[in-house]
Parts: structure tokens; C-alpha cells; sequence
């Protein structure tokens, strides 16, 4: 609820424990996404 209002929504999470809401008319967050550069592993072929 933002706004008084109500919204339908998916929750989604993935594989490395990350959540994500999303609106499920658009697919548009409905929470804040940010994305961070990683440092690059020394993994062969990665």
C-alpha cells in the first residue's frame, strides 16, 4: 500500500537469497532495485 492506495503484486526471489516486488500489471519494482558493481572473481572461464 503506497498512498492509501493498493496494488496487486509478485514477490520473486532468486537464487542468491534476493527479493524483489514487483507490480504485476507492469513488472515495474514497486521496492527499490539497485544495482552495485561486483569485483570480478579470478575463476577460471567466469
Amino acid at each position: 500500500m503506497k498512498d492509501g492506495t493498493t496494488r496487486p503484486a509478485v514477490v520473486i526471489s532468486g537464487k542468491t537469497g534476493m527479493i524483489f516486488v514487483l507490480d504485476s500489471e507492469t513488472g515495474k519494482p514497486l521496492t527499490k532495485v539497485e544495482e552495485l558493481p561486483m569485483p570480478q572473481g579470478h575463476i577460471p572461464n567466469e
